[in-house]
């Protein structure tokens, strides 16, 4: 009885975030694009941009006074990192969800994903309360987050992101993985996959795409991928430097003895993401899930100086949004600044253009912002079409290129100090 009582709770697990994953992305991604392009007419009146942004940036700290919680936090700087900060108590679980639906509603510059994984990583935890299954905490855990991803780029594959981890700390431990941690992992993404297909088959929602649709890679875009995913890694150190520097800076004012401060903090910092969204445009808004696909779609209309500006504001307002305490993920922004790098070297160089460069683009910031090659080569694989792997490929070997090249250079700069 026990047994079965484990794989119903397993499978409940991987339908609870399949189900949450729509409704979370239909409410914060959806309902963000709805509440800035539809109902307040940005698109009409751009400047509107600085004050919307500026009182949704005031609300939001509201949010935080009202349950209680700091705004301005440690930054995460990969989505995994979320793991070891999972709420283990119903009420911790849903202020994530609420703030986490906020920040995007706020004009976060940021993906629905980091909120989504601390929540997952939470029904994990709290499921391992229950004295039978404390013992089981790591294993539920990664279970729930497994199920999550699976939802989140539609693929089973996704599947082998938990089992990476969960082999990794068996090795840790010493310990061998049993048969049994592995086919729940894989019970709880089988029911994630079956619940998110249930969904969209019902309500016709479908997730949001985590990649844009693009047209099948030659021999050429190959190699193009491989450098273009050498250098799109340097975006995503960029990205990491910027928000380490914001993150200071942001400590820092919240130190400084103002009354108010809290509220001051809050004008401030939709103040700033407003201004960047008034200079980068309609695009640049919001996690980028949309504007990624409106550069391809529109890529015609694009020069290098417009393309450059868009990438440098999407850094900036991604970087600026994580550290001032705005809550969300990185996964979609990055995706923004590959296709945009992509498109950038399509422009510069015509001869080149096409998949190889955004393929590229998009694989070399994906799995550099992941913090690991090999997870982010699972991630691309699941989340790309059979054919454009090869090509998503040659740019995570284009990034295990720059990372060695950059700890040499850091070891450089250590050793001349």
């Amino acid at each position: 009885m026990r047994s079965v009582l484990f794989w119903l709770v397993v499978a409940a697990i991987g339908v609870v975030n399949a189900a949450l994953l729509h409704i979370f992305e239909f409410v914060g991604v959806e309902g963000a694009n709805w509440l800035w392009n539809d109902l307040i007419p940005t698109d009409q009146y751009r400047w509107l941009v600085i004050p919307v942004a500026v009182v949704f940036g005031v609300l939001l700290t509201a949010l935080f006074v009202l349950f209680k919680q700091k705004r301005v936090v440690p930054v995460d700087v990969t989505l995994m990192d979320e793991i070891g900060e999972a709420p283990s108590t119903l009420k911790s679980m849903g202020v994530v969800l609420l703030i986490g639906a906020a920040s995007l509603l706020a004009g976060a510059s940021l993906g629905p994903e980091a909120s989504l994984v601390a929540f997952s990583a939470g029904v994990g935890a709290y499921v391992a309360r229950q004295k039978r299954y404390a013992a089981l905490k790591q294993l539920l855990v990664l279970a729930s987050i497994g199920a999550l991803l699976v939802a989140f780029v539609h693929s089973l594959g996704m599947i082998l992101i938990p089992l990476l981890l969960l082999l990794q700390q068996s090795r840790q431990q010493r310990k061998k993985v049993s048969l049994k941690a592995v086919f729940a992992v894989g019970v709880a993404g089988v029911f994630s996959y079956l619940t998110s297909l249930a969904v969209t088959h019902t309500t016709g929602h479908e997730a949001v795409s985590v990649m844009p649709t693009l047209s099948d890679p030659t021999f050429l875009d190959l190699a193009i991928a491989l450098l273009v995913g050498f250098i799109s890694a340097l975006f995503a150190v960029t990205l990491k430097y910027l928000l380490r520097g914001f993150s200071v800076f942001s400590h820092a004012f919240m130190r400084l003895s103002i009354p108010g401060k809290e509220w001051w903090f809050g004008a401030l910092a939709g103040l700033v993401l407003g201004g960047l969204y008034f200079i980068g445009g309609r695009t640049v808004e919001l996690s980028g899930s949309v504007g990624s696909q409106l550069l391809i779609d529109t890529t015609a209309t694009y020069g290098v100086g417009a393309l450059l500006l868009m990438m440098a504001v999407k850094i900036l307002a991604t970087a600026w949004s994580s550290a001032t305490g705005y809550r969300g993920g990185l996964v979609f922004p990055s995706i923004y600044v590959g296709v945009a790098f992509g498109l950038l070297v399509g422009v510069i160089f015509p001869e080149y253009s096409g998949v190889g460069a955004v393929v590229g683009g998009v694989s070399g910031i994906i799995a550099a912002t992941l913090g690991s090659p090999v997870i982010g080569g699972i991630f691309l694989v699941a989340a790309l079409p059979f054919a454009l792997w090869p090509a998503a490929l040659c740019a995570v070997v284009g990034t295990l290129l720059f990372s060695v090249v950059h700890r040499q250079f850091q070891k450089t700069a250590t050793s001349a100090k």
